[in-house]
């Protein structure tokens, strides 16, 4: 006998509390004579109680908690073998599995299933799109072919760049640059009237390109974020552009992270906030080990892997192409 779920509508065991697939609990029911437990093979073991579940899973079907969450409590299983083990452990010393890089969320469920690489989610209440870039360099431009398309007459083809370093451990290095590409108009930084040529990204507060269209960049410190903010003179640059580009720009964030990274988004506006303040409520995207989790208490949605099929997490959120 196997029923199925009716959010995600994968096969649970009539014996489980819990979706494995999306963690929706289960309608309580009288069980049929003969009904046993399913044995998954390959399998996992879930880190809260032990017990078994699909390998490529993400929640325990008999306590119902996240397969790659850590135990608060004094109690932990290993994942690969299912034996008792201490909370700390790194390496289970039966079996040899690697608890540490388990818990950072590098399971096979995360690896097969999870969203990776450039990914561009959307909140479709306020339309606020959050364009995560796994690359060393992006451009700025009026060319389509960069990263950030300026739809403008006086922003040159391609008129500045971004190049970030990435340290031996994955970590963005701070001393990541911010250069002008021989623009017509100039790059400028800070609301200074001196045009650059190259600067620290430490340094921007916020930077403008071509005297017209200015970035706010969010303080963040393992992560460049930006967002176009102001147009000045936004009358002309309408007759020498494309003002439902501009619009469409307004409502990005491009995130250069490292990745583990963790950005705040208040709900009623869609902006990311580093310090949200507790009278707001907030949902968290998370960055670890390169996949993606989302967490949204107010629907009950806690490190949700963002899945490459869009399934599983909460409707108010979409998956877009990477170029918006």
């Amino acid at each position: 006998m196997t029923r199925f779920c009716e959010k995600c509508g994968k096969p649970v065991n009539p014996l489980a509390g819990f979706c494995y697939y999306c963690g929706k609990e289960m309608p309580r029911q009288t069980v049929m004579v003969g009904a046993s437990e399913t044995v998954f093979d390959p399998c996992c073991h879930c880190p809260a109680c032990g017990r078994t579940a699909p390998e490529d899973g993400l929640y325990c079907g008999w306590c119902g908690g996240g397969l790659f969450e850590k135990p608060g409590g004094p109690g932990c299983y290993c994942p690969g073998c299912g034996q008792s083990v201490s909370p700390g452990a790194e390496v289970c010393g039966r079996c040899g599995f690697g608890i540490t890089a388990w818990f950072a969320m590098q399971g096979s469920a995360a690896v097969s299933r999870g969203l990776s690489g450039d990914v561009c989610v959307m909140e479709k209440m306020t339309g606020t799109r959050f364009v995560f870039l796994d690359q060393e360099e992006v451009s700025l431009g009026r060319d389509p072919q960069n990263t950030v398309q300026i739809p403008c007459a006086w922003v040159s083809s391609e008129h500045a760049s971004i190049h970030r370093s990435v340290g031996a451990m994955g970590v963005v290095d701070t001393r990541g640059e911010l250069q002008d590409c021989d623009s017509a108009n100039g790059l400028f930084i800070n609301r200074r009237s001196e045009r650059i040529t190259r600067v620290n990204l430490a340094d921007v507060r916020e930077f403008n390109v071509a005297g017209s269209f200015t970035f706010s960049v969010t303080p963040s410190a393992n992560a460049f974020i930006f967002r176009l903010t102001a147009i000045l003179d936004e009358e002309e640059c309408a007759k020498k552009g494309d003002p439902a580009g501009f619009e469409r720009l307004r409502t990005i964030y491009w995130i250069l992270a490292d990745p583990d990274v963790a950005i705040t988004v208040r709900k009623f506006d869609g902006e990311i906030d580093m310090a949200c303040a507790p009278v707001n409520e907030c949902v968290k995207i998370e960055r670890n080990a390169g996949y993606y989790y989302l967490s949204d208490p107010g629907r009950k949605a806690k490190n949700q892997l963002l899945r490459k099929d869009g399934t599983g997490w909460p409707v108010n959120w979409q998956v877009i192409p990477v170029k918006p």
